[in-house]
């Protein structure tokens, strides 16, 4: 896990672009973010295209350069926020890291 991801609380992670903007797509990202909040191997996380349209969510955040909304959704139990900078913002439910 790259040191752009950092766990602010047991239950929470953040992303940020600055320190990580390699061209990685958002939901690459989202999917790395979940597994470390999770503390999890990013293989073993359901597909996130049964939670959100990956190719919409692809295009409002591209790569390179902010992103067009603030976007949030549940993926494999998790809140996921998306700011329009980038960011990501993961908050997982206790009931999950036990």
């Amino acid at each position: 896990m790259g040191s752009e991801i950092t766990r602010t609380e047991e239950t929470e992670a953040i992303y940020d672009p600055v320190l990580g903007d390699d061209g990685e797509s958002i939901t690459a990202r989202i999917v790395r973010c979940v597994a470390t909040t999770l503390d999890r191997d990013p293989t073993g996380l359901p597909p996130m295209f049964y939670a959100i349209n990956t190719n919409a969510l692809d295009k409002l955040y591209p790569p390179i350069g902010n992103g067009n909304a603030n976007v949030w959704f549940r993926y494999a139990g998790v809140e996921v926020h998306v700011r329009n900078e980038g960011s990501i913002w993961i908050v997982a439910p206790e009931s999950l890291l036990d």
